[in-house]
């Protein structure tokens, strides 16, 4: 048996606490490498004779990604720190959690945009982190679970 008899619920709140933190940083690191394959492809791949990487579309779609990578890295830090000084509260990491997975698929949806074709090809690194974001929207939790808990909270006021 694991700690004492009638905390079994707070033992697993507290591992799914964990757990959404470590995947909220998964999905940064996932959204780290697409980034930086996308940026790597877009200097390689030419279209007459030029790399795509001088195309304002691109250079966006690279914006983009850094943006919200940014903004992720700092909302994982910031729940992080208030989870090491217990002051964190559920509804802040939840927002976390759906944050990073929407980052993550939204970043490798845009490193396949720059890949093209060549992006789905199965022993691809890129195609594995592409699948790799659309597993985080259903571990450990599915991410419309996540929202309908967020919007109970943005309507529990009302």
């Amino acid at each position: 048996m694991i700690g004492k008899v009638g905390q079994g619920a707070e033992l697993a709140a507290d591992w799914l606490e964990e757990i959404r933190l470590v995947q909220s940083a998964s999905c940064l690191g996932l959204s780290q490498r697409c980034f930086k394959a996308a940026r790597k492809q877009a200097v390689r791949k030419k279209t007459g004779g030029r790399p795509i990487a001088l195309k304002q579309i691109i250079q966006w779609k690279l914006a983009d990604m850094a943006v919200e990578i940014q903004g992720l890295k700092l909302m994982l830090y910031n729940t992080a720190r208030a989870m090491d000084q217990e002051s964190l509260d559920e509804r802040q990491l939840l927002l976390l959690r759906c944050q990073a997975s929407e980052t993550a698929t939204r970043v490798a949806g845009m490193t396949l945009q720059i890949f093209g074709i060549d992006g789905m090809v199965e022993d691809n690194a890129i195609a594995k982190l592409i699948e790799g974001a659309r597993a985080s929207r259903y571990y450990p939790e599915n991410l419309e679970f996540l929202k309908t808990e967020i919007a109970k909270d943005v309507f529990a006021s009302v």
